[in-house]
């Protein structure tokens, strides 16, 4: 025996589906009221026919009985014998012409009745004739001609109330009867109809209703599934058939989660493959979520990492400040360094980078292993430390011994052994500086150099400069040549702006060519002063105007040979002007001429 199959609903839109549910039953309720109108507006003709009828049948009536009335004759005898007969003759014919005229309006549309009333008119008009001829005769005292019309009465009585008269009478009646009758079966009908109607409307629209329902509940229930089964880490089962929008809806979801599997996939794979340990941390201070970084940075499985306290990890000395740090961070981003402890006991340096989720109401950590750089750090400082004890010291040694020769304290050198002297002499100056240039870097970068600011003039920093490389310029016969806003005041370390000037200006010489012109400028600029060293030099290629600032940079390699210079002064330049607020950089000089500009800013002094 073959299944039944599923009645459903065609698979059209959601807002079609709508619509069939309120235009089916509208539709039966429209075809009720058709049909209730209908029947109204036969009923009302019935009505209408049923009133008229009963109104020919009651002026029939009367028209006969007046007739009866105006042929007996008694009546007339006794009109006759009391001397009425203008008051017959008024009263008695104007009824029955009333009752006429009345029939002839009523009847006007029906051919055999009209027929029937204009035959009973002229037989009235006839009588009344004879009867007003009886009258006259009276009145004129012709008795014989008056008994002869008085005995004939009958006749004309006949001819007035005839078969075909009283037969209209007798149809109206049964007319009237059977309209009704037949009005009251068509009611009746109507009134089943209406029923069936209004059955079959409310029976299709619960079917209908139900249909549409129930593929929509179902349809609903599958992608509501769906959706669990993603929250629920399961795959998706297959899509939705249809054209709908549950159906458009359930491949823009199963579109999503496939972008999501994806995006989820990347992200497991950059979190798994990740050199950095990525984690989270809850309000308690326990890792909550660990990535596999963890077995190369600490030598423990993520696994095992999970539920423990991060403090227990981590160097003594360092927990409280990370405490206090974390518990600054609810409300932004940190980043700072500690150290811990791998499984083997083994200290290394690492670097936190942590952002609060206040929705997750956890932190979110990225731990970088930075144990080489640290160790880099140490062993500069080392160097940098015995570049200070045991080479400054002896170098100064070899500097004053060098004096004592060219002096000529040991003995009078000949021309070679000057030459000699003057080489070493040099050198010794140029490792002096480098070791100082070490000194000055290595202390900006542990925050141990501490300006001594003060109220001084853009002039005054110009002199304090010029003493100090006057005798270089002079040399090749360079001018140095000041302008702009000289007495404008700035806020600054007059010694360490004094360097950077130095510097600057030392460049300057450098790489221009003999009797050049340097200039140095300074103009206010709102809350800061910029100052503006001019050559006329070779100038820098554009993309080594920001390079030259790193450490060791050379514009050229040969510039450190020939030229001279540990490659750090404009890197310790840089330093000194950020460190006062303001900020440095390097130009060509601007409308084709030759050189470089130099510029830096430093607070005005407000």
């Amino acid at each position: 025996m073959p299944e039944a199959k599923e009645l459903r609903v065609p698979n059209i839109s959601i807002v079609k589906k709508g619509l069939l549910l309120v235009l089916v039953p509208l539709g039966f309720e429209i075809a009720a009221v058709l049909m209730l109108q209908e029947a109204v507006m036969q009923a009302d003709g019935a009505a209408r026919e049923a009133i008229k009828q009963a109104e020919i049948s009651d002026c029939t009536n009367s028209l006969i009985k007046e007739l009866y009335t105006l042929i007996t004759t008694n009546k007339l005898g006794d009109l006759v014998k009391e001397g009425n007969i203008g008051e017959f003759r008024i009263v008695e014919r104007a009824k029955v012409e009333k009752e006429l005229n009345r029939l002839k309006e009523l009847t006007a549309e029906n051919s055999k009745q009209r027929q029937v009333i204009a035959d009973t008119e002229t037989a009235y008009k006839q009588a009344s004739k004879e009867i007003e001829t009886g009258v006259q005769a009276f009145a004129a005292g012709d008795l014989e001609r008056f008994s002869y019309i008085k005995k004939h009465l009958g006749r004309y009585a006949r001819a007035m109330v005839s078969p075909e008269l009283l037969e209209l009478n007798k149809e109206v009646r049964e007319e009237s009867r059977a309209a009704a009758q037949a009005q009251s079966e068509k009611n009746s009908i109507v009134k089943v109809l209406i029923n069936v109607l209004l059955f079959s409307s409310v029976t299709f629209s619960l079917l209908l209703a139900y249909l549409v329902t129930n593929s929509l509940t179902k349809r609903l229930a599958r992608l509501a599934e769906k959706a669990s089964a993603v929250a629920r880490g399961e795959a998706l089962s297959g899509p939705i058939e249809g054209t709908d929008e549950i159906a458009k809806v359930d491949k823009v979801f199963t579109n999503m989660v496939e972008t999501l599997e994806e995006a989820n996939y990347r992200e497991r794979a950059i979190l798994e493959n990740a050199r950095d340990l990525i984690c989270s941390i809850s309000k308690e201070g326990k890792f909550t979520a660990v990535s596999k970084a963890a077995f190369n940075l600490f030598g423990i499985e993520a696994q095992d990492l999970q539920g423990r306290f991060f403090t227990d990890l981590m160097h003594e000395a360092d927990i409280k400040r990370v405490s206090t740090a974390l518990e600054n961070t609810r409300n932004s981003s940190a980043q700072f360094e500690v150290q811990m402890y791998r499984a083997d006991g083994k200290l290394i340096d690492v670097l936190w980078s942590v952002h609060w989720s206040s929705e997750e109401g956890a932190l979110f950590c990225v731990i970088h292993d930075i144990t080489e750089r640290k160790d880099a750090e140490r062993l500069r400082q080392e160097v940098v430390k015995m570049v200070t004890h045991d080479l400054r010291t002896p170098l100064t040694a070899v500097r004053h011994v060098l004096e004592m020769l060219d002096s000529g304290m040991s003995g009078k050198l000949d021309q070679e052994a000057k030459k000699l002297v003057e080489r070493a002499d040099k050198a010794s100056a140029r490792m002096s500086l480098l070791i100082n240039d070490l000194l000055d870097i290595e202390k900006i970068r542990a925050g141990q150099l501490k300006l001594q600011k003060a109220q001084i003039m853009t002039g005054e920093l110009f002199d304090l400069a010029l003493d100090s490389v006057l005798a270089l310029s002079q040399q090749k016969q360079i001018e140095i040549r000041l302008q702009g806003q000289l007495e404008v005041e700035v806020l600054a370390d007059p010694e360490r702006i004094a360097q950077v000037l130095v510097n600057l200006i030392g460049n300057a010489i450098k790489f221009s060519p003999e009797k050049s012109t340097i200039i140095l400028e300074a103009q206010a600029t709102g809350q800061f002063v910029k100052i503006r060293v001019k050559d006329q030099g070779r100038g820098i290629p554009r993309e080594k105007l920001q390079e030259i600032f790193k450490e060791f940079a050379q514009v050229e390699e040969r510039d450190a040979r020939e030229k001279g210079g540990s490659g750090l002064g404009l890197t310790i330049c840089k330093a000194l002007v950020e460190l006062h607020g303001g900020s440095i950089w390097a130009e060509n000089n601007a409308n084709n001429e030759v050189g470089t500009s130099f510029i830096f800013t430093l607070p005005a002094n407000s």
